[in-house]
């Protein structure tokens, strides 16, 4: 009986000491990982794309009229231009025709007689300038057409002629009235929508008209 009891005393022990083995045993275990490929392993390169900027050059751009007669006539021309560096340039921009409001006493030119004309050459990009005669427009911002720049130095160059025309009949109606408009130019930017700013010479941030 002494024997077994001894016996039963030293199993236990034994069990218990193989569990503490066995929690210390898996306290150290890890997994490893092994690693291949990287001796051929190729770089990661990222390039930005060049979209530089726009040069509007419209010099003279204002449209004021007085002492028209008809048959009048008058041509204007201006350019819409990426930078020389914007090679990946993506660029739509509008032409508008900003038409101020007539002063104290005074009256818009309209009307059949009083027209104008559109036309432009591009280089590699569009506009959707046509050339067709067209009526002016009336006072607020009026757009004239739209135009897409694509790649580096990108010439779009735009004639717009104005016209009071001789119909032939009488046209007392018109005497007395005034016309004053600039031409506009707004494009997209990563600020958002922009206007160029003629007397700045510079673009800014367009809020509508």
């Amino acid at each position: 009986m002494e024997n077994n009891r001894g016996q039963s005393i030293f199993l236990s022990v034994v069990g218990i000491a193989t569990l503490l083995v066995a929690i210390v045993g898996a306290t150290f275990a890890y997994f490893s990982i092994s690693v291949s490929g990287n001796e051929t392993a190729q770089s990661v390169q990222v390039t930005t794309a060049k979209l530089g900027g726009v040069t509007f050059d419209a010099t003279g751009a204002g449209v004021n009229i007085t002492n028209v007669y008809p048959g009048w006539t008058v041509t204007k021309q201006f350019t819409v231009t990426s930078d020389a560096d914007a090679t990946d340039a993506s660029i739509d921009y509008i032409v508008n025709l900003v038409v101020a409001t007539p002063g104290s006493g005074e009256t818009l030119l309209q009307g059949s007689d009083f027209v104008y004309t559109l036309s432009a050459t591009t280089a590699t990009g569009t506009s959707t300038a046509t050339g067709t005669e067209t009526q002016m427009p009336s006072t607020g911002t009026n757009q004239l057409c739209t135009g897409h720049l694509s790649g580096a130095s990108d010439l779009h160059t735009y004639t717009l002629t104005i016209t009071f025309k001789e119909t032939g009949s009488d046209q007392n109606t018109q005497q007395g009235k005034v016309y004053n408009a600039v031409v506009q130019i707004q494009t997209a930017s990563n600020s958002g929508l922009r206007t160029w700013d003629n007397n700045a010479s510079t673009w800014t941030t367009y809020t509508g008209a």
